[in-house]
């Protein structure tokens, strides 16, 4: 199966009842399958098998359903930039297959086509068969570092519509309370006057409604749109027999509730769209942080270029204050680098030669000069917009049932609003005024935005708002599972402590020289990732010791090393392993490892040949924020466990020291995992935290794993939630962070779904013979408008959460 995935922006989206039609339609396509559709970005994507279906299906499906495919733009540098080529470069990609629109300006040359029609991969071959040497991406909706185009257009005309709505409405108001003063006992020329005033202001205010209502219908959709056409066309209708005497004025006059439900319908879309724009606002600090322009140095020369012409291996200039183009290793001299817009981490980082940098940070003293190492997609930055954007498509749980909810949300409230019109009219012997009013009231404040937006604007927000402060959160269903938790579980190397272990006791056994241990033991340890190997390397090498080759090296996880040095089979681990292996046992060296471990270090047996030669302790240093974070954990009602390959008496030492009382030691990778598993048997959702390579099946099986910032990239891998900064008080902000993130969606949720039961029931009738007053159109569009902007206003104040964990340290 040849799979394609296809990403483009949406056009006619405005509410929950439409993203859910069109990814119902989307979904029945043959060979189609993982369909998303979001509304907060208004963007869909969906992967294709192209043997059985085309992009130019889904773009003929998107406008059956009633929508459009948004044209997107593309630039390319070129070289050599002279006009002949850029006039013939232009020609041949104008007259490729989708591509609506091409300029150029200086050395860029901009497409912009329709993603679905055009295959975007052509044009650089295209440009490069007229003539042009080299062409570079320079920005593109389909590239990471893509700016969204500003809606500052959409968002004026919208304002513009609203604003001259609300002012026909207050002038038809006046005329119908003070026209008498105008045309005395003539009503045919006050009528005929308000519907000159308010034909031209609907014609220009509520045509957009209505283009989209009639596209909807076509579609086989009943939208938010559909209902307010209904609503505005009723009121207007009514007017009109009004004003032909065929219904009683002024009591069907009702020009103006029909401009007045246009205005509040233009300023309920102006205050969405603005605050959804605002959702997006962490993504689009992540995009800014890479500079435009970098400084380089090629053949002695310092030049400036664009970022997206750097290559791996330039030499990079960057001075105080400037940000970092791309990922590198500083060459010489130390600098100091802020990295907070990268890791949430607000100290200042000396960078040293040698040590690497990550693109988007500032240099916030010195002058950094490096060699770059990565650039474009392969960069920190890159993957963590990667991760943020892919986060933010996906659906908990919880929305799929709002979106069920949605698809049948508008026919049912039309039958509500027939069955509200046929009960008053023929039933209670009411008034036409009143079923009318009833009937309009109904379709007008029954809004399945607020259900649509609750969801998907809070995990906007709440993920962009994690990425500012180094937390990446996978996807939603971790936002969900995180609201569940009952239990941490964490490793202990690394974890706990900082994972810089050094050896803290060397014993021999008799004719092995601490040397010798050392330099066989580092032959094995060279081949190894786990830190503690690690430890015992750096103090061979601090002794300049020799580094032995080694043949058939096999690590066995969570218990040793074995491999040939010097012709001589070497095993290197725990206690048990050596005893698996059947090594004969030194005594001394025994009773010093129990000393070892009586410190809380770890022990490494080194076995030569089936003999024991030695044992090595390695000590770690508990993380300063380790008991703290410990604590918290424990404040929120969520028992710590420490989980560790270690032995039982340096387990319980380090755990001593972070507070935590209950240690499960001597476990193997799979053993973490079991323990988990019974956990969660015993209905706890657990959260793991770790970073190591024998963490991997513990964060798999977790309910939520957690992986800290120095972790490998296995653990960063299988952690539903990544720590770029490298702290354990991080872990405990995610919680609450996540935790957090999700009771505003159930909030959300709440009050969307509190809005209809209350206001929909108001809007029939339901207090009409009580109160002989009835919910006019004119306030059902009022609160209308309050409920969706209510439900994305209480996602928005999410940008400024910061988890109590983080606030410790303000």
């Amino acid at each position: 199966m040849a799979t394609r995935y296809l990403r483009f922006l949406v056009g006619g989206m405005h509410c929950s009842a439409c993203s859910a039609h069109l990814e119902s339609t989307l979904k029945l396509l043959p060979g189609v399958s993982e369909v998303t559709v979001n509304l907060s970005d208004g963007t869909a994507s969906v992967n294709i098998d192209t043997n059985i279906t085309t992009p130019k299906k889904i773009d003929e499906a998107v406008l059956g359903a009633g929508f459009t495919v948004t044209p997107v733009p593309i630039s390319f540098i070129v070289a050599p930039p002279n006009t002949e080529l850029l006039e013939k470069g232009s020609a041949a990609v104008r007259a490729l297959p989708g591509v609506l629109e091409v300029s150029t300006e200086d050395d860029i040359i901009t497409i912009r086509y329709h993603p679905l029609l055009a295959d975007s991969s052509q044009f650089v071959p295209v440009l490069k068969k007229v003539g042009f040497s080299s062409v570079t991406v320079n920005s593109g909706f389909d590239d990471l570092f893509y700016i969204p185009e500003s809606e500052k257009d959409e968002l004026s005309g919208i304002r513009n519509r609203t604003i001259l709505g609300f002012a026909g409405s207050i002038v038809l108001m006046a005329l119908m309370f003070f026209g008498h003063s105008l045309f005395g006992d003539n009503m045919f020329a006050m009528d005929f006057t308000m519907l000159v005033i308010a034909t031209p202001i609907l014609i220009v205010c509520a045509y957009p409604i209505f283009k989209q209502g009639i596209t909807q219908l076509r579609g086989g959709m009943l939208g938010m749109e559909v209902m307010y056409m209904l609503g505005i066309a009723t009121s207007y209708i009514a007017g009109l027999g009004a004003v032909a005497g065929v219904l009683p004025s002024p009591d069907f006059l009702l020009f103006e509730t029909a401009v007045m439900l246009t205005a509040f319908l233009g300023l309920g879309r102006y205050l969405e769209t603005r605050a959804r724009g605002k959702t997006s606002d962490a993504i689009m600090a992540l995009l800014h942080l890479r500079p435009p322009v970098a400084t380089v140095i090629r053949g002695g020369i310092e030049q400036e270029v664009r970022v997206g012409e750097l290559v791996a291996g330039d030499t990079v200039i960057v001075k105080t204050g400037g940000q970092i183009p791309s990922d590198g290793i500083v060459l010489e001299n130390p600098v100091t680098v802020n990295e907070s817009a990268i890791t949430g981490e607000s100290v200042p980082v000396i960078k040293m030669p040698g040590t690497g940098v990550i693109g988007g940070t500032v240099v916030s003293q010195g002058v950094l000069t490096m060699e770059v190492e990565k650039i474009g997609t392969d960069t920190v930055l890159a993957g963590i917009i990667r991760m943020v954007r892919e986060a933010q498509e996906t659906k908990p749980s919880v929305q799929r049932v709002a979106d069920t909810a949605v698809r049948y949300f508008i026919p049912f409230v039309l039958l509500v609003a027939v069955i509200a019109f046929v009960y008053w009219y023929f039933f209670a012997a009411e008034t036409l005024l009143v079923a009318l009013s009833s009937f309009i009231a109904v379709i007008v404040v029954a809004c399945p935005c607020a259900l649509g937006l609750a969801t998907p604007t809070a995990v906007t927000v709440g993920i962009g708002r994690a990425a500012s402060l180094g937390i990446l959160i996978r996807n939603g269903e971790v936002l969900e599972r995180s609201g569940k938790l009952k239990a941490v579980a964490v490793d202990k190397t690394g974890t706990l402590t900082l994972g810089t272990p050094a050896v803290s006791g060397i014993a021999v056994a008799e004719g092995v020289s601490e040397d010798d241990l050392l330099t066989t033991a580092s032959a094995l340890g060279r081949r190894s990732l786990h830190p503690l190997d690690g430890a015992i390397v750096s103090a061979a090498d601090a002794r300049s010791l020799a580094d032995l080759p080694a043949a058939r090296v096999e690590t066995i996880p969570g218990r040793g090393m074995t491999a040939r040095v010097n012709r001589q089979e070497i095993l290197m681990g725990s206690a048990e392993f050596m005893s698996e292996k059947s090594v004969s046992m030194n005594e001394s060296v025994v009773t010093a490892a129990e000393t070892f471990r009586s410190t809380g270090a770890s022990v490494v047996f080194v076995a030569v040949a089936g003999i024991l030669a030695g044992a090595i302790g390695v000590s770690d240093t508990l993380r300063p924020d380790a008991k703290s974070a410990v604590a918290e954990f424990e404040r929120m009602g969520l028992p710590v466990t420490m989980l560790t390959g270690d032995n039982a008496r340096a387990a319980e030492v380090m755990a001593a020291a972070a507070g935590i009382s209950h240690v499960e030691a001597g476990l193997m990778p799979d053993d973490k995992r079991s323990f988990i598993q019974k956990m969660q048997e015993k209905g706890n959702a657990v959260v793991f935290v770790g970073d190591g390579i024998n963490d991997t099946p513990a964060m798999t099986q977790a309910d939520v794993g957690i992986a800290v910032g120095s972790g490998t990239d296995a653990a960063v891998a299988s952690g539903g939630i990544v720590l770029l900064r490298n702290d354990l008080i991080g872990a405990v902000a995610a919680v609450q962070l996540a935790k957090k993130v999700f009771g505003r969606i159930r909030m959300n949720l709440f009050w969307a779904f509190a809005y209809n039961a209350v206001l929909i029931p108001l809007a029939a009738g339901v207090l009409y013979p009580f109160t002989q007053v009835m919910f006019r159109p004119e306030y059902a569009a009022a609160a209308m408008v309050l409920s969706s902007v209510t439900v994305v206003s209480l996602s928005l104040l999410l940008r400024r959460y910061t988890p109590p964990a983080l606030s410790f340290g303000e």
